[in-house]
């Protein structure tokens, strides 16, 4: 509906539509016809639910990292917005990108060019809620209890329990776990960390698989560069290493992760997945730059945004409606770098080398072996 189809439809002038749908608060209009006005915009959808005239335009946020792993947080951003823009198209939209750092503002919003936002984040904030405004809101990629905001979020407790699950039916009884808490001093950890490592600990409690306390490596660190990162997994490998029997398995919180691992593995002559399985968790596929076809766990992050996208379209025509929060399933995929659990190796434990088949040597290395089966 036009301007000047709303100006004959109320017998108004559409110079009077024009200074309501500018400024819904104009005095230059008055209140009776004002009110007229506004009803009807508000009826045909031509104002947001700020009372300002619809700019057809929707706010997509990325938190700003400058960690040297960033690259697969954007990997991440890129398959979210496939499924966000379909959406927003399908409804005549156009999407605004922005990024945010915390202690800032957004544009967009400051500025009032939007009619609401996607805040694809990974990791919680106080903030959110000031920074958006007011403006409806969906944020994806975690789901905090203490916020009234419509959430999508990856199923980080299933995803977990299917890597788990996989490497146990491959025979795999001595798994190790390798991430990376959010130093004491971070006032945003990331929940997908937390969430990973407490379903870890309580998937080896459901498989009766009982690791070693220092297998789990969940330690507080900052990743200020990737040599910084290399260095912090090669000390723990280091320690799994002097374990006999040593893990034969890693579960790696993200595929970052397991890409470094298996830089170690090289290192070290570790033949994966031979001498150690690994399962990473994303899918992404920025993972593959060791050529490593890691076996991962998908997110669905396509279908997280597109599912985002929707509530908030939903949320825009119920805005006094329930929040709703979505949990979207994850799916194992399998590639070449784990394999079935094979006695004759032991893991990740120094290699003894052979003098031959009768020799003292090759006959304590069996009786190692087999106590590593049973143990």
């Amino acid at each position: 509906m036009t301007q000047q189809e709303i100006a004959r439809r109320l017998n108004v002038s559409q110079a009077a539509v024009s200074m309501v749908m500018s400024d819904p608060h104009t005095n230059r209009v008055s209140l009776l016809k004002r009110m007229r006005i506004l009803a009807l915009l508000k009826s045909g959808a031509h104002m947001n639910q700020r009372g300002r005239k619809k700019t057809w335009n929707i706010l997509c946020v990325r938190e700003a990292f400058e960690q040297d792993n960033s690259s697969l947080y954007s990997e991440y951003f890129n398959r979210a917005y496939a499924g966000i823009e379909p959406v927003v198209s399908a409804h005549s939209y156009n999407i605004l990108l922005e990024s945010y750092t915390s202690g800032t503002s957004l544009q967009a919003v400051s500025k009032q060019k939007i009619d609401a936002v996607i805040w694809i984040a990974k990791t919680a904030s106080d903030e959110i809620a000031q920074v958006v405004g007011g403006y409806p809101t969906v944020l994806l990629n975690f789901i905090p209890e203490q916020f009234c905001f419509d959430m999508v979020g990856a199923d980080n407790t299933g995803s977990v329990k299917l890597a788990l699950e996989h490497l146990h039916a491959l025979g795999h009884e001595r798994i190790a776990y390798l991430s990376g808490a959010a130093p004491t001093n971070c006032p945003d950890p990331d929940l997908s960390s937390e969430e990973r490592h407490v379903a870890f600990l309580s998937g080896c409690r459901a498989l009766r698989l009982q690791p070693h306390p220092s297998w789990v490596s969940h330690e507080p660190f900052a990743e200020s560069s990737k040599q910084a990162t290399l260095e912090h997994f090669r000390r723990i490998f280091a320690c799994w290493r002097s374990f006999n029997p040593a893990p034969s398995a890693v579960l790696c919180s993200n595929d970052y992760y397991a890409s470094v691992l298996y830089h170690l593995c090289l290192e070290q002559n570790i033949a994966v997945p031979r001498d150690l399985s690994i399962v990473g968790i994303d899918n992404l596929s920025s993972s593959s730059f060791f050529n490593l076809q890691l076996s991962s766990v998908d997110m669905n992050i396509k279908e997280m945004g597109k599912i985002a996208a929707e509530l908030l379209f939903q949320r825009m025509k119920n805005p006094d409606a329930p929040c709703q929060r979505i949990v979207c399933q994850s799916v194992l995929k399998l590639k070449h770098s784990t394999a079935a659990y094979c006695s004759d190796k032991n893991g990740l434990a120094p290699k003894v080398p052979r003098r031959n088949a009768t020799s003292k040597t090759a006959r304590t290395e069996c009786r190692t072996c087999k106590a590593g089966e049973t143990a």
